[in-house]
C-alpha cells in the first residue's frame, strides 16, 4: 500500500511540475514555441545531457530504495566523476583540474575502503560462526 501512495505522490509531483513548466514556457517563448517548436535548438548534445540527467536520477533512486543515505552519497559523487569522463570524452568541454584528480582519487578511495571494511567485517562473522 505504501508503494502506491509513493507512486501516486510521484505522477502528482511530475503533474505539477509540468504543468507549471508549461505555464512558464508559454509566458515567456509563446512565440517562439508557436513558430519554431517545443524542442528548438535540441542537439545531440543536450539529448546526451537529458539521458544522462535522467539515468543517474534513476541510479540514485533505485540505490536509496536498496542501501543506506552513505551508499547514496558515494553513487552521487561517482556519478558526478562519471559525468565528468563522459563530458571529457564525448562531448569535449571538460578539462579536469589537479583538483578533479584528487577528488576523483579520494571519492574512489573511500567508496573502496568503505565497501572493503564491511566484506572484512561479514567475513570475520562467518569465520566465527564456523568455529
Amino acid at each position: 500500500m505504501q508503494q502506491i501512495i509513493v507512486h501516486i505522490d510521484n505522477n502528482l509531483y511530475a503533474l505539477f511540475g509540468t504543468f507549471f513548466g508549461l505555464v512558464i514556457v508559454f509566458c515567456f517563448d509563446y512565440k517562439a514555441v508557436m513558430d519554431k517548436g517545443f524542442f528548438q535548438g535540441y542537439s545531440t548534445i543536450v539529448w546526451i545531457v537529458i539521458l544522462l540527467q535522467a539515468t543517474g536520477g534513476l541510479i540514485i533512486a533505485t540505490v536509496i530504495k536498496y542501501a543506506d543515505n552513505i551508499i547514496k552519497g558515494f553513487a552521487t559523487s561517482l556519478s558526478i566523476i562519471f559525468s565528468s569522463v563522459i563530458s571529457y570524452f564525448i562531448l569535449h568541454d571538460f578539462a579536469p583540474s589537479l583538483f578533479f584528480y584528487m577528488g576523483t582519487v579520494f571519492v574512489l578511495t573511500a567508496t573502496f575502503l568503505y565497501g572493503w571494511e564491511q566484506n572484512k567485517i561479514i567475513l570475520s562473522v562467518n569465520e566465527q560462526a564456523r568455529i
